[in-house]
């Protein structure tokens, strides 16, 4: 999409709520006018009061997993120490109360993989993990960990498909001023695109027009598959990250 001088690129922010409008501020931000339309909508899953043993070690790989635990439990794993995807989940744990934290920033599974085999190795005594997750997800902390460690897994929230787009999305892609949008999952490149084509049904170029700027190299390949012809990867897994490819790739000069 060609933009004229001064117009500031509109940017599908795909999140969902609550992080919708933080990562809309960002954009703007950063020199962006973002559209609020969530392709995924997350719900929590009822967990029963606390009663089982205090694991040596919590690991949590999205802020959902905190903002979704119930308070009893974040109460019984306070002071239990907890490896965090990205520094924003860690503030929030930081809010909740707990003290012990390590922080993955931006390497985004790998990296926690990695803090929690430094952890045991360090701590050879102990053997237990508690991963506190979201449904569905790809199982690559499971497979990783699972077969060295005591992995439990709790499931805390649920991410949902959206089946429409908001009157602010629709507005914008009837004036053709859509220039990217930003992806943080493969299901969130797979829905974006579903919901796309179930716009234009009879549009082939639907998705040829709007440049996809994802979290990884794994959501980028789920955008390809799913039909956008433009996917790049931030390098490296965090929000900053993504916008700052984002700004990369459509020439943005905010000086």
């Amino acid at each position: 999409m060609a933009l004229t001088q001064n117009q500031k690129p509109h940017i599908w922010a795909t999140r969902p709520q609550p992080k919708a409008g933080e990562h809309a501020a960002a954009l703007a931000k950063a020199g962006f006018a973002p559209l609020i339309s969530p392709v995924l909508e997350i719900v929590p899953i009822t967990q029963p009061k606390w009663a089982r043993p205090v694991p040596d070690l919590v690991l949590v790989s999205s802020l959902n997993g905190l903002e979704f635990l119930s308070p009893d439990w974040h109460t019984a794993l306070q002071n239990i120490p907890i490896i965090v995807s990205g520094t924003a989940t860690g503030e929030r744990a930081r809010q909740f109360g707990f003290s012990k934290i390590k922080i993955s920033p931006g390497q985004g599974s790998r990296g926690m993989v990695d803090l929690v085999r430094e952890y045991f190795a360090a701590n050879p005594q102990q053997t237990s993990l508690l991963y506190i997750a979201g449904t569905p997800r790809t199982p690559f902390l499971e497979n990783e960990l699972g077969p060295q460690f005591n992995l439990q897994v709790v499931e805390v929230y649920a991410s949902q498909l959206v089946s429409e787009l908001s009157e602010e999305f629709y507005a914008a892609y009837e004036r053709n001023i859509i220039a990217g949008v930003t992806l943080f999952s493969s299901r969130s490149a797979v829905q974006a695109a579903t919901l796309l084509r179930k716009l234009a049904p009879t549009n082939k170029n639907v998705l040829t027009s709007i440049e996809a700027v994802c979290i990884s190299p794994s959501v980028a390949d789920a955008a390809r598959q799913a039909g956008f012809a433009s996917a790049v990867a931030a390098t490296l897994e965090t929000e900053d990250a993504i916008i700052k490819k984002l700004v990369d790739q459509l020439n943005i000069n905010n000086k």
